[in-house]
């Protein structure tokens, strides 16, 4: 042979007198022929080693080992990874349960999460009942919930009872009560005037002022709030009365007046005082 001549796919290996040629590592043949073996191929005359919880892939003349999702590891040995361990897997008021390669995020029922209200199964085949008229019921992860359609927003749940009210639950059934200084008008619970029906408590000097489900009882003006009272204000004492120059204040209950001195008449109701006018 002349030197440096030979007809190998791959290697050559000199012998005295002659050469022989070898196929690379994985790829079987004469040496002048070489074909690769897809080590993958069920079948394959050069299987593979790959663990069951894995994928193979063929490369030239050899071949990798990738674990499925869900699972980590070398690729010829793979370990479940725990979803779970992991407190962004699930949403908020949501339990994470992981299995074999993957995990489920149940809901904890009558709690909002980001994508709507968790529910029962039972409720979400009946949505009508379980879920807002303006609402559907989904599934995500093996959870029901009630989220509202575009155009909406809420909680997407239909409220069994009225609002400003209690829901009570009987054997088989239900029943509402209207909140304290709510009352039931047949149809939702409105709020209770208790200033126009009297039905109030007040200190002296204050007004009543009805608010939902109650009232207050702001001091009238010339009065300050002390604990249950409403005490006079001496504008006088605190500075607070607007007299003119030559006259005195004098405090009045919830109010005062200014005085001119002796000799000084008040002229344009007591915004001046002016000497030996009468």
């Amino acid at each position: 042979n002349t030197i440096g001549s030979h007809l190998c796919f791959s290697t050559c290996i000199n012998t005295p007198g002659s050469y022989k040629c070898s196929c690379p590592p994985g790829i079987p043949g004469s040496g002048f022929d070489c074909k690769d073996v897809d080590e993958c191929l069920e079948n394959s005359t050069l299987p593979q080693n790959c663990s069951h919880l894995a994928l193979c892939k063929n490369t030239f003349g050899s071949y990798i080992c990738r674990c499925l999702e869900g699972y980590q590891g070398d690729g010829f040995t793979c370990a479940d990874v725990d979803e779970c361990l992991s407190p962004s897997s699930c949403g908020r008021n949501m339990i994470c349960h992981n299995t074999p390669g993957a995990y489920t995020c149940s809901c904890i029922l009558g709690m909002v999460y980001d994508s709507g209200t968790c529910v029962s199964e039972r409720l979400c085949e009946k949505a009508t009942s379980g879920c807002s008229t303006h609402a559907e019921c989904n599934v995500i992860l093996g959870s029901h919930y009630c989220a509202c359609r575009r155009g909406f927003y809420g909680n997407g749940t239909q409220e069994p009872c009225p609002q400003f009210a209690y829901c009570f639950n009987t054997e088989g059934s239900f029943y509402c009560d209207c909140w304290e200084g709510y009352r039931n008008n047949g149809t939702h619970c409105e709020d209770r005037n208790e200033c126009e029906m009297g039905n109030f408590t007040c200190p002296d000097n204050s007004t009543c002022k009805n608010k939902g489900g109650g009232y207050l009882c702001p001091c009238n003006v010339g009065f300050i709030a002390n604990n249950s009272l409403c005490l006079d204000i001496d504008e006088c004492a605190t500075g607070l009365a607007l007299c003119p120059n030559s006259s005195d204040c004098q405090n009045t209950i919830g109010s005062y007046f200014c005085e001119c001195w002796d000799g000084y008449a008040s002229i344009l109701a007591h915004v001046s005082c002016v000497l030996g006018r009468r």
